[in-house]
């Protein structure tokens, strides 16, 4: 009778490799490895997602001090721009109205296409992925809420109710005009990850549309303060 052959099994857990020998008999012993390295995992990710949480909290007690929130609160009209993804739009790109056109903005976060030129031809290929990364993977990720048919769901109405009319028929303009612009590029058998960056760099051009309307109405108030502090001289003074 021959001699039996063992069984090795790999286990990529993150980074480390771990070769697991076991001979005919110990499958017991690998199931019960496979569940401790599952829980070992999971809470390692329980653990980041406390971590985050922890972060969000800080940062929404300290936004409401800061001179942007107006414009972080007023992006919560597009769909699929929350609050993480509002704050960090804002954060790394500053006060958007600092920038002369859309087009600007999107070049500043790499979405326009890269351009290869020679003699009189001329060749787009994909986005330069130029300046700020993190403001990008955020249009990115906020981008693929257009996919879906335009709806003002329930948790959207809820962020829109305290905002003027004019982003809430903004907002709702951004979601007709991207969501059909999503379909129409997959319906031309664009893959959907280029489809959704070309969604993100849209996007970004109606988050530069809404804040001079911000501005605006900060303004206005700032104004009809300093009338109604203004008290004007009666005439039998």
């Amino acid at each position: 009778m021959g001699k039996s052959t063992p069984l090795f099994v790999g286990l990529d857990v993150h980074k480390d490799s771990i070769a697991v020998a076991h001979a005919e008999g110990g499958r017991a012993d690998l199931d019960s490895l496979i569940r401790r390295v599952f829980q070992e995992g999971l809470r390692a990710v329980n653990k980041q997602v406390d971590r985050l949480q922890r972060i969000e909290a800080d940062l929404r007690d300290l936004a409401p001090h800061w001179r942007l929130a107006p414009v972080v609160e007023a992006l919560h009209a597009l769909r699929g721009v929350q609050w993480v993804v509002a704050i960090t739009v804002v954060a790394e790109l500053g006060d958007l109205t600092r920038f002369d056109n859309p087009r600007q903005l999107a070049t500043y976060v790499g979405l326009i296409p890269s351009e290869y030129s020679s003699g009189r031809t001329r060749r787009q290929g994909g986005i330069t992925k130029a300046g700020n990364g993190q403001a990008r993977r955020a249009l990115i990720e906020a981008a693929w809420a257009y996919r879906h048919p335009a709806k003002v769901s329930e948790h959207i109405q809820r962020r829109i109710d305290t905002l003027p009319q004019p982003l809430q028929d903004l907002s709702w303009k951004a979601q007709v005009r991207l969501c059909k612009r999503f379909r129409r590029l997959t319906a031309r058998g664009k893959h959907p990850n280029v489809a959704v960056t070309a969604i993100a760099r849209e996007l970004i051009a109606f988050m530069w549309a809404i804040a001079p309307e911000v501005h605006a109405g900060r303004q206005w108030r700032a104004r009809a303060r300093l009338l109604g502090a203004v008290s004007l001289p009666r005439r039998d003074q």
